[in-house]
């Protein structure tokens, strides 16, 4: 992602050798790579996960398995959102969401 800078960044938390909540920490410290939304797109299905990746900065956590008909629009609705919207913006409302989440149960 340093050497040419995506749209958006698909990262799985769960990799060999490698620990994708570290990745999207360095990406979201890394002056250029801080502006890249990143999806989380794990096995890792608990609350906690997803709140981690959520409070990490990702824009989105989607759990496998997934359908990847569906992804291909979740991800063009984010970039076209993105031309319009903050990014902050959009973190934000994804941590109300889990908020809500967190108060009903």
């Amino acid at each position: 992602a340093r050497d040419e800078l995506p749209d958006v960044v698909l990262l799985d938390v769960m990799m060999p050798g490698l620990d994708g909540w570290g990745v999207a920490e360095a990406l979201l410290e890394g002056g250029e790579t801080s502006s890249i939304p990143i999806i989380f797109l794990t096995a890792r299905a608990e609350f906690r996960d997803r709140a981690r990746g959520l409070d990490i900065g990702g824009v989105d956590y989607i759990t496998k398995p997934f359908n990847p008909v569906e992804l291909a629009p979740l991800v063009r609705n984010l970039l076209a959102r993105l031309e319009h919207d903050d990014l902050d913006e959009l973190r934000r409302e994804k941590l109300t969401e889990l908020r809500a989440l967190m108060a009903e149960t």
